[in-house]
């Protein structure tokens, strides 16, 4: 079997079971010097979720309007494929980071499991017009996050640089998200 009937079967493998397949290249570090203008910044955008719920037509919503920007990543270097958006919270000993966009364009989740010193990312997109099953082939991730202590309530920083390919009706699409983010932990 070669390289490339290998990847078609794990390709069939990943959409069976609807997930990225993981990469052997997943590195965490640690780096309390790590900057961004973004770790200080109190920027908002309007919420994307607050305008989808208000243009149609629902009242008493229950979303702010305004949401702080706690992402700076960009999918490709796209300024249209920003995410904007990250959240954190703590599930026993895991930290679960997710940096969120929604637009008309794109839906973009990118989800970073931290487990001690080990790091997992997995991406997920969806554009508007006909749907396609996608499969994402990991080949490496680094994140690099402030700190290793997380407390509820309090901030975790960090960087991501994540490389993929997607397959979409066996065309494949190099994807690079690179940027900063920031998350309260819930």
């Amino acid at each position: 079997m070669n390289f490339k009937s290998t990847i078609a079967n794990l390709t069939v493998i990943g959409l069976l079971i609807g997930q990225s397949l993981f990469a052997q290249n997943m590195i965490l570090t640690v780096d309390a010097t790590i900057d961004s203008p973004l770790f200080s910044a109190s920027d908002s955008i309007i919420n994307p979720d607050f305008e989808i719920l208000e243009l149609s037509g629902y009242q008493n919503i229950d979303e702010p309007r305004y949401k702080l920007i706690s992402s700076t990543c960009l999918v490709n270097n796209d300024p249209l494929r920003v995410i904007h958006f990250a959240t954190g919270k703590l599930n026993g000993d895991t930290l679960i980071i997710e940096l969120l966009e929604t637009n008309p364009l794109y839906h973009h989740r990118i989800t970073i499991d931290v487990l001690s010193d080990e790091v997992n990312v997995k991406f997920e997109m969806n554009q508007s017009g006909p749907a396609h099953e996608r499969t994402y082939i990991n080949e490496s991730a680094e994140v690099t996050l402030s700190s290793n202590a997380f407390l509820k309530g309090k901030w975790v920083y960090g960087k991501l640089l994540y490389k993929s390919t997607m397959v979409i009706d066996g065309h494949e699409t190099p994807l690079i998200v690179d940027g900063y983010f920031k998350a309260n932990l819930e």
